[in-house]
């Protein structure tokens, strides 16, 4: 017998106490005179039989509760019999893009069976599965038979490679010792600092390669929107140059050729001008018979998305509101989702279902507490509010609202005009070139705003703030001094006012917007893990391949497992792995508390006075 902690057994010292005690507490009984028996010799009363006994189980039951506790704490276990090999065998087999390459995957079967076939007579062994997700494809069991069957069914996918959770997972498997055979092709971009582990100092990790690696890859890593046309990137990852012929296809069918030479380590473009109106979604094709397929295609969604969700507060359709209707509607890529309301119902439209992404308050002149504590949820979480000046808007309700410090006040003292006061900001950098056309707006009334806690992004050119903002938890606030109705300005009349709308919503929806491409390994769930154009709640989003996988560059063994040892940099256990093993297996301070239990209740017993007999 050996304990895995035995430093717990100084515990037992604490054995010591009730014993002491029943000592100290041991006492003759008290003389008692009498005068009729004085002469009576004087003698100690004698403590009885049964009273002794009593005294003496209860000290046993309380020596023993304290020795068994401390015995638990200590985790038991028995040296003898043979020493524990590693006893579960987890094949960890990549699945990834480039695992795609001719021929590859088909080693890597075989590298697996061979993995499950060495593992130790009568042992069990498991399969975890991955790319960018590891997945346990069979729990381990001594059964190989099912594993085997499992390895034969499997194919490579279109994630990219992810070693650290891999390896996770396949620990999490492992009970006590065990190995780790990971069957992969040494891809260096599969290390990520970010998903790191730290393993058991009791599991091993071994590799499989499967070798023949494929350096002559052609990968599509990139197609974008160029004018009237889309743009792809053929990148050439081999040794030498190569002309490639690429295919565009829109909405399914074949629309051009083109035939590009690639020179060897670089990229190279393909522009495709003839993209029809009105097409939902365009594809580059490109021909690699000699690497991976899985990155010989990508997707790109084009012509009008389903914009986000905004609610505009107003009181009347005249102020402000149908301008800029008319300005999001004049978008070619996005329709915004703009739906009027009063100001009654903004607290009920806010806590609906379908999310909205952003609140315009045009008018309305009270907005009641449940919808103000509606707002300030609505940004808390990501939401965005855009107050606009005007007549129909009451100072101390904005002020309310928008977290000013003060209630604007109105001023119409004479023209001016507008200047971006940072042409970086996001809102401005649609303008390019153009922000000084910005100068040709005319403004009659303004408010006068207070600046405390708010950056200005805009200002009149008589120096007061034009274009504010600030942050609300993950959400944003824009306060504009000026109306967007005609009453106050000239601005929706003007050239930037389309833009300037459409930048400025797109600003405060950026936390709440969908992306129109989402890498294989972020598709959301139920879409399928391919390249492809799918719905996301409702809209159409391009699901492409991880560049970074087209990348053939490899390790070799002995980098891969530095990276390991890395993994296992542990502190060092009290007991060996062998040790830590044996116990786990048998589990022996379970008993010593059951034990421990029954003591305590038979010492309650005894000092109860219940009568055994």
């Amino acid at each position: 017998m050996s304990f895995l902690y035995p430093v717990f057994l100084l515990g037992a010292v604490a054995a010591a106490v009730p014993i002491l005690l029943h000592l100290l507490r041991r006492e003759a009984a008290p003389e008692v005179r009498f005068s009729a028996v004085r002469f009576l010799r004087r003698e100690p009363t004698e403590q009885s039989r049964r009273q002794r006994l009593r005294e003496l189980l209860l000290l046993a039951l309380r020596v023993a509760a304290i020795l068994l506790l401390a015995a638990a704490f200590a985790r038991p276990y028995i040296v003898g019999g043979a020493r524990v090999t590693s006893n579960v065998t987890i094949v960890a087999l990549d699945t990834s893009l480039s695992m795609g390459a001719p021929g590859r995957f088909e080693r890597a079967r075989d590298l697996a069976r061979s993995a499950v076939d060495q593992a130790p007579a009568g042992t069990p062994v498991g399969l975890v599965t991955f790319d960018d997700r590891p997945t346990l494809a069979v729990e381990p069991r001594v059964d190989r038979a099912s594993v085997l069957k499992a390895i034969d069914a499997q194919r490579p996918g279109f994630g990219a490679t992810q070693y650290g959770p891999a390896l996770a997972r396949a620990q999490d498997a492992i009970t006590g010792l065990g190995r780790i055979v990971v069957v992969t092709d040494l891809q260096r971009g599969g290390w990520d600092e970010a998903a790191r582990v730290v393993l058991s100092p009791g599991v091993e990790v071994r590799v499989a390669d499967v070798g023949g690696s494929a350096t002559e890859n052609l990968a599509l890593v990139g197609l974008q929107r160029s004018g009237a046309g889309v743009l792809a990137v053929v990148q050439n990852a081999g040794s030498r140059n190569r002309d490639v012929g690429a295919r565009l296809r829109v909405d399914g069918r074949d629309a051009s050729t083109s035939r590009i030479r690639v020179p060897a380590g670089e990229t190279a473009d393909v522009t495709f001008d003839a993209i029809p109106q009105g097409a939902a979604s365009v594809a580059v094709a490109i021909d690699d018979a000699g690497g991976w397929p899985g990155d010989d295609i990508r997707y790109l969604v084009t012509g009008p998305q389903p914009g986000p969700r905004v609610i505009a507060v107003t009181d009347r359709q005249s102020d402000g509101l149908l301008f800029v209707q008319r300005a999001l509607g004049a978008g070619a890529d996005e329709t915004f989702r703009v739906e009027p309301a009063q100001p009654a119902a903004l607290g009920r439209l806010l806590t609906e279902g379908d999310s909205v992404a952003a609140v315009l308050v045009t008018g309305g002149r009270v907005i009641d507490r449940p919808a103000l504590d509606a707002v300030r949820r609505h940004l808390a979480s990501g939401g965005g509010l855009i107050v606009a000046a005007g007549p129909a808007l009451e100072p101390d309700m904005v002020a309310e609202l928008a977290g000013l410090r003060a209630a604007p006040r109105v001023r119409g003292d004479g023209d001016v005009s507008l200047a971006a006061a940072d042409t970086r900001h996001p809102i401005f950098q649609a303008f390019g070139s153009a922000v000084p056309s910005l100068g040709g707006i005319r403004f009659t009334r303004t408010w006068d705003l207070n600046e405390d806690g708010w950056v200005v992004l805009a200002r009149f050119t008589d120096g007061r703030a034009a274009l504010m903002e600030r942050r609300v938890g993950e959400g944003r606030v824009l306060l504009f001094a000026s109306d967007f109705g005609h009453a106050w300005n000239d601005f929706p009349v003007h050239p930037a006012f389309v833009p300037f709308v459409h930048e400025t919503i797109r600003y405060v929806t950026r936390a709440r917007r969908s992306p129109r491409e989402l890498f294989v390994a972020d598709a959301p769930e139920g879409a399928p893990r391919r390249p492809g154009v799918v719905a996301v709640s409702g809209r159409r989003v391009a699901i492409n391949v991880d560049p970074r996988e087209s990348d053939p560059a490899q390790i070799d063994e002995a980098a891969f497992k530095a990276g390991a040892g890395q993994l296992r940099a542990a502190p060092a256990p009290d007991k060996s792995a062998d040790a830590r093993a044996r116990e786990e297996s048998q589990r022996y301070w379970r008993y010593g508390l059951m034990l421990m239990l029954v003591a305590l209740a038979a010492e309650g017993l005894v000092a109860g006075g219940y009568r055994f007999a």
